[in-house]
């Protein structure tokens, strides 16, 4: 972020004033204990961390073929 927010009009659309020079973006999401302790696990038992984990179930949207639902 930047001082530039001064620049602005409350409930103005300005995200071209923030927009950062990295191409990264975070995703905030609600998970339930349940699916938090699934992702640990599957992060112990392939040395990655939750992060990793969840990097690798978006990066399967992106093959051509549907992405096949985990079974818990």
């Amino acid at each position: 972020m930047n001082d530039r927010y001064e620049e602005c009009e409350l409930g103005e659309d300005v995200p071209h004033l923030f927009k950062s020079d990295k191409v990264t973006v975070s995703v905030s999401v609600i998970l339930d204990a349940d699916d938090i302790d699934w992702l640990e696990k599957v992060g112990r038992e392939n040395g990655k961390t939750v992060a990793q984990v969840i990097r690798d179930a978006i990066a399967s949207y992106r093959v051509e073929q549907p992405a096949t639902p985990v079974q818990r």
